[in-house]
């Protein structure tokens, strides 16, 4: 830390007093509000050096004030004034905590948050995104700081321009342009941060009240609630049904649909990879229907096995194909930012649709992705990422056969990071499971999950994070339960 040059400077120190003079005056400082809890002090020797005296006297003064609950200590993060030092509350009271509210509300109408009730008919554990380790944080602080720095000479008008976020547009056109062989005209590209906000833009621009439209994403809670806004009938079928063609041609010979929601290629929130015969049919149909088709894609950087999905979007689709798609999984950041593909009249529907006022962006998080893939530096550490997820799903699949697969079927994943087990019975995951859970072993559920009961007998498995030992280790466990049972 740099010391402050007047709020540093102790006047009046004498001989033979220094330790108690310095120890009187930083009290003083946090007394008067100059130095606040959890401030950073200076270093001892920048204090002694910056009064010409020695530094052992700081030390000392600093060790007393610690003692006497003034500072705290952390090896290796320095000095700090502590966050209930002597008289802390006289100046700082806190505020009152209230227990009652003063003007009675009515009764919370359970109707309106019902979508939020859903339940999944799986039981969730694991991620199914990458674990922040794999964050490039190389990369992204040498040009962060690159970027930080060039604001020194930005006027507020230069820094209001990057609010456009052409800069990025820019450089997604050409990166997926050039990778996923992606359209380069501008005119036919948007993005939106947040999905939501770009599945409200797409599906509230598509859809009117009383509209039909096809989702093959039953299990989606956040694709529900925005189509729930549209107030369009809403019919589900499933990727995964081997007469999904025929259903939806019997469908249309009946019904008319404005809409045709699917992931093409997933592992969650199903495990599903539509083949070319499939997506051409699909098109096929659109086209003879006069409907659209709305792809959504999170996972193109995670396909085994040397797998080569064809997006929608690149076939021969004549504007019946809305494309949405992560623009990668590597940071949390890049996740949210959506790439938006249509033809340019549907686009300029989707610009003209109002955003939320307060929806997130992060500027700088922006413009410093931009460079790392406008550099080449993004591939890299994806690369890496990419590997050693190929590797976990190598070693989780053969834990999962070798111990796991006398109980449950197990799907491994073409793509994404997400393995489906689908147990022999309801009783024998809520057992399994119970079991673990009394033998002291915590098992990663996520939040939202639902908890093994008599009626679920399927569990997503996401090895975005991923600890072999610590599969191996519950996965022998359970083996070793089903053979000395017989039947778990």
């Amino acid at each position: 830390m740099e010391p402050d040059k007047e709020l540093w400077l102790i006047p009046g120190l004498n001989r033979g007093l220094y330790t108690s003079q310095v120890q009187d005056y930083i009290i003083d400082k946090i007394e008067q509000g100059k130095l606040k809890p959890f401030d950073l002090l200076p270093p001892y020797r920048l204090v002694a050096k910056k009064n010409n005296i020695n530094k052992n006297v700081v030390m000392r003064a600093y060790a007393r004030l610690t003692e006497l609950g003034w500072l705290k200590s952390r090896i290796g993060s320095g000095t700090q004034v502590s966050p209930d030092f002597p008289g802390h509350d006289l100046l700082y009271p806190p505020t009152v905590s209230i227990f009652k509210m003063p003007v009675p509300l009515h009764k919370l109408n359970l109707e309106l948050i019902k979508p939020f009730n859903f339940k999944h008919t799986f039981v969730s554990v694991g991620f199914d995104v990458p674990s922040p380790q794999y964050f490039p944080s190389t990369e992204y602080y040498k040009r962060f700081k690159v970027r930080a720095g060039s604001y020194a000479t930005k006027s507020q008008v230069q820094q209001l321009t990057y609010l456009n976020g052409q800069i990025l547009k820019n450089v997604v056109l050409e990166y997926n342009g050039a990778r996923r062989s992606f359209s380069r005209d501008p005119d036919c590209m948007h993005i939106i941060t947040s999905r939501t906000e770009c599945l409200t833009s797409v599906f509230c621009t598509l859809l009117e009240a009383r509209d039909i439209v096809v989702s093959t994403s039953v299990q989606d809670m956040e694709l529900n609630l925005v189509l729930q806004k549209t107030g369009a009938q809403v019919i589900y079928m499933r990727t995964l049904d081997p007469d999904l063609v025929y259903k939806l041609t019997t469908l249309l010979e009946k019904t008319k649909i404005k809409a045709f929601y699917l992931r093409p290629e997933c592992s969650y929130p199903e495990g599903n990879t539509l083949s070319a015969a499939t997506c051409e049919a699909l098109l096929n149909i659109a086209k003879a229907n006069r409907f659209y088709i709305v792809e959504e894609d999170d996972q193109h950087e995670f396909l085994y096995d040397y797998a080569q999905f064809k997006p929608l979007i690149n076939y021969a689709h004549e504007g019946h194909v809305i494309y949405i798609g992560a623009l990668s999984m590597l940071t949390t950041y890049a996740q949210t930012i959506r790439t938006i593909l249509a033809a340019a009249p549907m686009i300029n529907r989707f610009k003209s649709w109002p955003l939320s006022p307060y929806s997130y962006r992060n500027i700088m998080n922006e413009l410093v992705i931009a460079d790392l893939l406008n550099t080449g530096e993004w591939t890299a550490p994806l690369h890496r990422l990419k590997a050693e997820k190929t590797e976990h799903r190598f070693q989780l699949n053969l834990q999962l056969e070798n111990y796991v697969s006398g109980m449950a079927t197990i799907y491994k994943p073409v793509c994404g990071l997400t393995f489906w087990l689908h147990f022999h019975s309801p009783q024998l995951l809520k057992g399994y499971m119970e079991m673990l859970t009394a033998i002291g072993k915590t098992v990663p559920y996520l939040p939202y999950s639902q908890r093994p009961n008599d009626h679920i007998q399927d569990m997503r498995l996401g090895f975005g994070s991923f600890d072999l030992n610590e599969v191996e280790e519950a996965a022998k466990i359970m083996y070793e339960k089903f053979n000395n049972t017989g039947h778990g």
